[in-house]
């Protein structure tokens, strides 16, 4: 019998966000991802509290923090810049 032991399995979140009320997508990055969908929606974050509230519409995770942040910015450019990264 094999036994797996699992100390702490850290998983890194890329996401999309959608405004329910403006034309507004946003990207982000993070390692709890139901903690940082609860600030977005609570106006928490500056960047987005003029846009909450929010429907998560995609997200992808990852065990290596260079991949998610690499795919963040990957995503990103795909969701603003489509005619240059698609």
């Amino acid at each position: 019998m094999v036994r797996l032991h699992f100390k702490s399995m850290q998983f890194y979140y890329v996401y999309v966000l959608k405004s329910l009320h403006k034309d507004f997508l946003y990207v982000g990055f993070t390692t709890d991802l139901q903690k940082r969908f609860r600030e977005h929606n609570n106006g928490e974050e500056l960047s987005t509290k003029h846009y909450a509230p929010f429907d998560l519409i995609h997200y992808e995770a990852y065990r290596n923090k260079k991949d998610a942040k690499r795919r963040e910015c990957g995503k990103w450019c795909q969701l603003y810049f489509p005619p240059i990264f698609s």
